[in-house]
């Protein structure tokens, strides 16, 4: 739940016109969130993450984890028929909470936002992105945010996405000491 408060602080992202969405999959779990002018309408945890798709991937396959994981990531096996039959429970979840909040507030999901470890697995993306029928925009929870040349490690350089909650409740405790 951090990670939508970075996210609500994020400049020009539109969250105060319209209705915007919020999907963080991490790896054992992910979050769902709607907002309606700004004001977050609904909030949902689900028991879905990239491990999901990767158990089902080393059992249909026979393969470690790591392997599993990692034909998940670069994509050299066709995996889709593991990562279809295992993302489309997820993705009805989504839909059903995202018609209950179009139907409520008698509006249409304009833009979706994905963060967390779910950005890098081009497989997952493109079963929510056909399901929603929108494109889908990662968002960086370190933009608007200054940063010394050598703050970052290389290891998290390019992952980014994976700080979202821990720059949100950074800057949870920040404003809240101001």
């Amino acid at each position: 739940l951090a990670s939508l408060n970075a996210l609500m602080s994020l400049p020009n992202i539109g969250l105060s016109s319209g209705v915007v969405g919020s999907l963080e999959i991490e790896t054992q779990s992910s979050v769902f969130a709607i907002f309606h002018r700004g004001i977050p309408v609904l909030i949902r945890k689900f028991n879905f993450g990239i491990d999901t798709v990767v158990s089902a991937i080393r059992q249909g396959l026979d393969v470690s984890p790591q392997i599993a994981h990692n034909l998940l990531t670069d994509g050299s096996i066709d995996v889709s028929q593991w990562v279809t039959t295992t993302v489309q429970p997820f993705v009805k979840q989504l839909l059903v909470s995202r018609d209950f909040v179009e139907r409520r507030e008698n509006t249409t999901l304009n833009r979706l936002y994905l963060c967390g470890a779910g950005v890098r697995h081009i497989a997952i993306r493109k079963e929510i992105q056909k399901a929603f029928e929108l494109e889908i925009t990662d968002w960086n929870p370190l933009e608007g945010i200054a940063l010394s040349p050598h703050a970052l490690s290389e290891e998290v350089r390019g992952e980014e996405y994976r700080l979202a909650a821990a720059v949100g409740a950074a800057r949870a405790v920040l404003e809240g000491a101001g």
